[in-house]
């Protein structure tokens, strides 16, 4: 059930290349560069759908950590959706002065990153915001590395937001979430010594107060 909750994502990035490139045909207006951009977006899928078999596959397994650059980490997963998500006007701003390193698993990392990511999403497309951006930024102390990433979409309800992270958990309909996506972000941190908590924050948006969910993700620096 994990492993289709997380391939609903790059399915659906798939599917939405490949509907462009059918619409493209039937106009003639098809160029070679934008066959060439689309089939870079389509592989960059496949080696994630790749890479989740593999994560689960050696979940339950003692495998080799990996000294990984967290900013790294957090572009690969941008690079992954922002094309997907642009289509929706949905944009996500990082700016990083950090080259703080931790151990771990650096894929299984992007798996939590896009897991906040499509559910901050999909609040600002169901609300039908216009040209939201999601906030990705690094906070840095002296033994732990901190990656906040906050949307300006409203925030959670308090009478749930202390069960997200209970599996099976979900506002959604069952076609569009399992309820698993956070409860396994946090099974994938507990295992490298990580921490995930969430709280809903007032932000400042060019000169407005927006309020919004603000997810915090604390990881181990060395």
């Amino acid at each position: 059930t994990m492993i289709i909750h997380q391939w609903k994502q790059p399915l659906n990035a798939i599917s939405i290349v490949n509907s462009g490139m059918k619409l493209r045909i039937m106009l003639d207006k098809l160029t070679k560069e934008e066959i060439n951009h689309d089939n870079e977006v389509i592989e960059k899928q496949i080696k994630l759908m790749s890479s989740t078999m593999d994560d689960f596959k050696n979940f339950f397994k003692q495998t080799k950590k990996l000294e990984y650059r967290i900013d790294e980490d957090i572009q690969n997963a941008i690079d992954l959706v922002s094309n997907i998500y642009a289509v929706k006007n949905v944009n996500i701003v990082f700016k990083s002065h950090s080259d703080a390193k931790t151990c771990g698993y650096p894929n299984e990392l992007i798996q939590v990153l896009i897991n906040i990511l499509n559910n901050a999403r999909d609040v600002i497309v169901e609300k039908e915001l216009i040209d939201q951006d999601i906030y990705i930024t690094i906070k840095e102390e002296l033994s732990n590395v901190y990656i906040i990433i906050q949307d300006c979409a409203g925030g959670i309800p308090e009478d749930i937001i202390s069960n997200i992270f209970n599996p099976y958990f979900t506002t959604k309909s069952e076609d569009k979430g399992t309820g698993l996506g956070l409860y396994m972000s946090k099974s994938i941190l507990d295992k490298v010594g990580g921490k995930i908590s969430v709280s809903n924050e007032q932000v400042t948006v060019n000169k407005k107060e927006f309020t919004g969910a603000r997810f915090e993700i604390c990881l181990d620096k060395i």
